[in-house]
């Protein structure tokens, strides 16, 4: 073993010591972007016909009565996810919480910003960890 092969073992060393640290961190960072008690009904929601149709099939439907849902013969296939985009202020985020209040889940609002960070991989932790957490307190939105 040559002195660069010792130099990144004693890295990996390294990066294990402050791991759980930057594990809680990061953790937390997630955890602060779950907004509590929604009250937003669909009612709130001004305009947005369509969308508000297509995520009550798609997500507050399935998620209400899930017996209806599933891979079994005679039960109906549902999405695996939603992709609300477009410009800002055009009501992708009260969508979502009308969607969450309806369902009593957890809702995460999350944006780029929070995920970004400056250390190489922690982007990518942040991304699992909000896998993880939304996993952990399912159904969420």
């Amino acid at each position: 073993m040559d002195q660069r092969d010792r130099r990144s073992d004693n890295d990996d060393d390294d990066d294990d010591d402050d791991g759980p640290e930057c594990e809680r961190e990061l953790r937390q960072r997630i955890q602060a972007c779950i907004i509590p008690n929604l009250n937003v009904r669909w009612e709130d929601v001004i305009g947005l016909e369509e969308g508000k149709k297509f995520v009550t099939a798609a997500v507050v439907t399935p998620l209400k009565y899930p017996q209806l849902f599933g891979n079994k013969p005679g039960q109906i296939k549902s999405l695996k996810g939603v992709l609300l985009y477009g410009p800002p202020g055009t009501g992708k985020t009260e969508l979502a919480r009308a969607a969450a209040t309806e369902t009593r889940a957890t809702f995460f609002n999350i944006a780029v910003s929070n995920l970004k960070d400056e250390y190489q991989g922690n982007s990518e932790r942040l991304c699992r960890i909000l896998f993880e957490e939304a996993r952990e307190r399912k159904p969420s939105i």
